[in-house]
């Protein structure tokens, strides 16, 4: 009886993990090898080495040249080798692979005993791939640490996407794909989804009414916009899907110190030579990721802090305006009230006009 409690127990705690690991967390390596005169090698060894954690994946090709390598790190540099008895080893260094791709490899083998000399493969990508499963984007982790972003925020560099537009009606980070709702987008970071349930965020992440990032720009390491994929591994999207991973730990010890910071100071005044009104914010963190047993375990760990002081657009201030909150049920002086109560137990609501 206690054997059986123990096998369900573990059941239940093994389903959310099977429920939540959904999403593109990872690429992957496929391809043919060869013989000089186009024949399928069967038997063949590919090893893929992620140089950055000594990381290795090994596959051996089937009765039709063919080989599949899932679920390997993304990024890279990759040292392919491909080896077969009685065939030269052919070996292709510096290969990078990009998030949810599947990277596509050929090899012509040639006998051991006969000398062509030097052999270079050359790869160029392809105007269009089989390996697609639909409309993405990728943006690389080059590509968030040389960019500008204001925001520091996925909405930023989702402006890279023909067809992303920032809806007007809404703040800058509330972005639409393909002519959908922002609502109807779908954000997962490291396959777990990360999306604003109640809906009432226009960027679509927890925190986002008060302009909060659901995680730090600098522990991404690369992440993608897919549209319409046809991938049993994307879903729960009809607009738009943010496919976000993590940095991890390599070999080499990295890390970083930021700070970010702006004001009104710094913008000048606005349209008619209206002055801006005071705000500031402050962005601050660190990163630091190396080995704990070097090419088997790896740590990473960011930290980060936002500070941030705005005008707000509404106000009570007994006017009847339209950004008059107050109205005719709530005066200024039952507003001024409230906050004396608020500060006598030490607490500063903030201000109200």
């Amino acid at each position: 009886m206690r054997k059986t409690l123990w096998i369900g127990l573990l059941m239940l705690l093994s389903m959310p993990v099977l429920v939540l690991g959904q999403g593109a967390t990872t690429a992957e390596f496929s391809g043919v090898i060869l013989s000089s005169d186009e024949m399928p090698l069967p038997g063949a060894e590919i090893t893929a080495v992620h140089v950055p954690t000594g990381t290795t994946y090994t596959t051996i090709s089937r009765a039709d040249g063919r080989f599949n390598i899932p679920a390997v790190r993304v990024g890279g540099p990759y040292t392919i080798t491909v080896t077969m008895e009685g065939f030269k080893t052919d070996t292709t260094n510096d290969v990078y692979v990009k998030l949810g791709e599947n990277k596509q490899l050929s090899y012509k083998l040639v006998l051991a005993n006969v000398d062509l000399g030097e052999v270079t493969v050359v790869a160029s990508e392809a105007e269009l791939s089989t390996a697609r499963t639909g409309a993405a984007h990728n943006v690389t982790q080059a590509a968030i640490e040389n960019m500008p972003s204001i925001s520091r925020n996925f909405s930023d560099f989702t402006r890279l996407v023909p067809q992303v537009n920032i809806s007007e009606n809404f703040s800058d980070q509330a972005y639409s794909v393909a002519g959908k709702n922002n609502r109807y987008n779908n954000v997962q970071i490291d396959g777990a989804v990360n999306n604003d349930l109640f809906g009432l965020a226009d960027s679509g992440t927890p925190g986002g009414q008060a302009g909060t990032n659901p995680i730090s720009l600098d522990a991404i390491q690369e992440f993608q916009i897919v549209i319409a994929p046809y991938d049993v591994r994307q879903g729960g999207f009809t607009g738009g899907g943010i496919n976000a991973i993590t940095r991890s730990g390599t070999n080499q010890w990295h890390g970083s110190v930021f700070y970010y910071g702006r004001w009104d100071a710094l913008v000048g005044k606005g349209e008619d030579d209206t002055p801006v009104g005071e705000f500031k914010e402050h962005q601050y963190g660190f990163r630091l990721g190396g080995p704990i047993m070097k090419d088997k375990l790896f740590f990473f760990v960011n930290g980060e802090i936002t500070r941030r002081t705005q005008p707000n657009d509404y106000l009570i201030d007994d006017t009847g305006n339209s950004n008059d909150w107050g109205g005719a049920a709530v005066t200024l002086a039952d507003v001024q009230r409230f906050l004396d109560i608020c500060q006598s137990y030490g607490y500063d609501p903030g201000g109200y006009g």
